[in-house]
């Protein structure tokens, strides 16, 4: 099968894309492939998290999202054949294109944390990144009733730079509402609050005004759910490291983040796996017919 424009990907930028498009040109003939019947609003979930927001109201099903107009490929994509202008589908079949959007999202890495799959979602460990566990991090939030709360942040790239952040200043003012002492920490892989500079100095006032506690250069790489025990791998200035494990009662963890497995090693992905697009104009840097959004 062909189409002028395919889209890999049905999240946020791949539809929006798609209703774009079909709005500037109802002649124009595209597909978007993926294979999840619910569309999910993933921004939501840090409100699910903190209290704020059902998690009914995240999702919709698919076909409701899908442009009208737009044709949807329900499958997955197994590889890439630029030099074809083409995909190739799990299920054995083609799709040629003019032009291709690769939009697929990234990729929860669950398992380079070890002891995190067998615990994430008891225990009193919590994660916003999957909405079967955001209304666990709000169970967590309410039944803490004092002691050590941690919250933690892997390498970038990851969906939303703060969304990290933004639950553990979420769960801060719940525990001072309900004057409930607690010990809060923020490890991050980061060498400051935030990527940003700006942003970086702003959010250390905040921290300050918390109480939180900032450990930079700090790696979650296991936890142990039924003794409450956090190891973090922990770098100094001089490049040193050290694993050192923390006792928690609870903690939110953002899963490290890469890019999907079909993306990485395939003809249009870079050396880490992202699509090698020009930042600038987001094309390819070497198909021109082929864009990245994310």
């Amino acid at each position: 099968m062909k189409h002028q424009i395919v889209i890999v990907g049905g999240g946020a930028a791949g539809i929006t894309v798609s209703a774009l498009l079909g709005r500037k040109d109802k002649t124009l003939d595209i597909a978007i492939i993926d294979p999840s019947d619910t569309h999910y609003y993933q921004p939501a979930f840090t409100l699910v998290g903190g209290g704020e927001y059902a998690a009914a109201a995240t999702h919709h099903a698919q076909s409701d999202c899908i442009p009208s107009g737009t044709a949807w490929i329900k499958d997955s994509v197994l590889s890439f054949h630029p030099e074809l202008n083409s995909v190739k589908l799990a299920n054995g079949e083609s799709v040629e294109y003019d032009y291709l959007v690769v939009c697929p999202g990234l990729q929860l890495d669950w398992h380079k944390v070890e002891g995190l799959l067998e615990t994430i979602g008891s225990n009193g460990v919590c994660s916003n990144y999957l909405l079967e566990y955001a209304n666990y991090t709000w169970d967590c939030i309410q039944n803490f009733s004092g002691g050590s709360a941690l919250f933690t942040q892997p390498a970038m790239p990851i969906k939303c730079a703060g969304a990290p952040q933004k639950i553990m200043y979420m769960a801060a003012d719940h525990f001072r509402k309900n004057k409930i002492n607690a010990d809060i920490a923020f490890h991050t892989t980061l060498p400051s609050m935030f990527g940003v500079p700006l942003f970086a100095e702003a959010l250390k006032g905040v921290v300050a005004s918390y109480g939180i506690s900032a450990e930079f250069k700090n790696t979650l790489v296991a936890v142990d759910g039924p003794n409450k025990q956090a190891v973090f791998e922990i770098e100094d200035t001089e490049g040193n490291k050290q694993q050192v494990s923390r006792a928690f009662d609870m903690m939110h963890v953002t899963p490290p983040q890469s890019a999907p497995d079909f993306l990485k090693g395939s003809p249009i992905g870079d050396a880490a796996g992202w699509v090698d697009v020009d930042p600038g104009t987001l094309a390819h840097k070497t198909f021109s017919n082929i864009f990245g959004l994310g």
